[in-house]
């Protein structure tokens, strides 16, 4: 069958083949199989009958290839694994636990077909497999990540990250840098548009009028400006004027604090100053799906990365990937149900 308004389809490229990408896109999928969306798996139709072997389960589940569409949708078959077959890499260049330049540029290649697709519209959105940035590199990649390999494909100027775990939405202000350039990056301009962002997202994600806690970036938020002035000169300006704006905000709040807060009341979302205060509770709790904005599609991805140690061992844990799927997934239903074209 022909992909149909009311199921969305979520393409799945399978990340670094030397990776646990693979096994896991095609576990997570096997588990979703009946759902209200559809899984596309992205790449070598080899790694996912290897990964089939591996499950022991090669025999009892079958498969439909799809073909790649030019002036046609998607052929899918519900409660089949269905994958879009990417000749990028043999079989024969499979080094599991290795970073190569083969295995970076298949994922590469993954990727692409998956945004190309999201961008003409034959699928609703993607949620990738883990992919590595050294493979990548050495692919010949000018790009730090996954991430910034899909903004430039998609030509995002300003693609940031919302961390997704349980009831907790976790946006940073500053993402991959040093900690003392993350504390001299904090301008009430800068907060301001974060704030802005994390509405416009947490939209996204269904929620009218969200309420969004800004944590500060010294401890107890300062004291007062006792232990630091960044609240007084730049956060409390910042959340005055988005309040202003009619954007519900609660802070600053402190960092150490603000999960507790946000479990125990109705926030729908957290704007942490720097990549830490983000990421170790999250971390600590469970494997947290990064989820995309400021991009023109939907785009989620694992959590964790390629885990070179256990590739192709049969031990990797799929829920960070079955949790990324069903993301996209929600969030795809909410563009379609709003209207918004991909």
């Amino acid at each position: 069958m022909a992909r149909t308004e009311s199921m969305p389809i979520i393409g799945v490229p399978l990340g670094d083949p030397n990776g646990i990408g693979p096994e896991i896109a095609t576990k997570a999928t096997l588990g979703l199989l009946g759902r209200d969306y559809v899984p596309l798996l992205i790449g070598g139709l080899w790694l996912v009958e290897k990964a089939l072997e591996v499950l022991e389960v090669r025999s009892q589940v079958p498969i439909n290839v799809v073909i790649m569409p030019k002036d046609k949708d998607v052929e899918i078959v519900p409660d089949r694994i269905n994958i879009l077959h990417i000749s990028a890499m043999d079989s024969t260049k499979l080094a599991p636990g290795k970073a190569a330049a083969d295995s970076g540029r298949a994922s590469l290649d993954y990727t692409r077909a998956g945004v190309e697709l999201a961008l003409s519209g034959k699928i609703d959105g993607i949620a990738c497999a883990p992919s590595n940035k050294e493979a990548m590199k050495l692919a010949g990649s000018k790009f730090s990540g996954q991430t910034e390999f899909i903004s430039s494909l998609t030509g995002a100027r300003q693609a940031s990250t919302v961390l997704v775990s349980d009831k907790f939405r976790v946006f940073q202000l500053t993402g991959h840098v040093s900690l003392r350039r993350a504390c001299d990056s904090i301008s009430e301009e800068r907060v301001l548009h974060g704030i802005r962002r994390a509405r416009v997202a947490l939209e996204d994600f269904g929620i009218d009028d969200p309420l969004i806690a800004v944590c500060g970036l010294n401890p107890h938020s300062g004291d007062g400006g006792l232990l630091g002035t960044e609240e007084q000169e730049h956060i409390i300006p910042a959340i005055n004027k988005a309040r202003a704006e009619g954007i519900g905000v609660d802070g600053p709040l402190p960092g150490d604090t603000v999960f507790l807060k946000v479990q125990a009341e109705n926030h729908d979302g957290i704007l942490a100053m720097y990549h830490d205060q983000a990421n170790t509770v999250l971390k600590f709790i469970s494997e947290p799906v990064s989820v995309s904005i400021g991009l023109p599609i939907v785009r989620t991805t694992v959590g964790h990365g390629t885990a070179y140690d256990i590739a192709w061992k049969g031990v990797a844990n799929p829920a960070c990937m079955t949790a990324a799927i069903q993301v996209a997934a929600e969030l795809a239903q909410v563009r379609k149900n709003r209207g918004v074209s991909k």
